[in-house]
């Protein structure tokens, strides 16, 4: 019996292990980066800019808007490690959005990055990681 108890308390154990460690999904990550959206940039270190990150957003995505030009978003998420402020490194998933915009042969026009963190555990933002290229 006391085995049995083991196992089970090890197997409850893993699972939760491995449901902190899942990947977000393309949904989870840009719902926190929309969720987001209104942080001014001035208040992000890595990122400044008098406007707020929906503004930012909007700008980006906006490439390409009524014209032939083709534009693409990439995104994606990677495990990282993130400093927070008082001095402890977290685990996170670092998670990229890239837009690049295209003319009709290919040729390059312009891009922009965002990058940002969100938690291992519940895929929140982490204030702070914002950064904006």
């Amino acid at each position: 019996m006391k085995y049995l108890f083991c196992l089970i308390v090890f197997a409850f154990t893993s699972v939760n292990a491995a449901n902190a460690q899942t990947k977000p999904t393309g949904e989870e990550v840009f719902s926190a980066l929309f969720n987001y959206g209104k942080v001014e940039l001035t208040k992000e270190p890595l990122c400044k800019a008098d406007i707020s990150l929906s503004e930012q957003l909007a700008l980006n995505l906006s490439v390409s808007y009524e014209s032939k030009n083709k534009t693409t978003i990439k995104s994606f998420c990677s495990p990282s490690k993130f400093d927070i402020p008082s001095g402890k490194v977290i685990d996170v998933w670092d998670c990229t959005v890239q837009v690049n915009e295209t003319g009709n042969n290919g040729e390059f026009i312009s891009s922009s990055t965002t990058v940002f963190s969100l938690t291992k555990d519940k895929h929140d933002f982490v204030k702070g990681s914002l950064r904006c290229r």
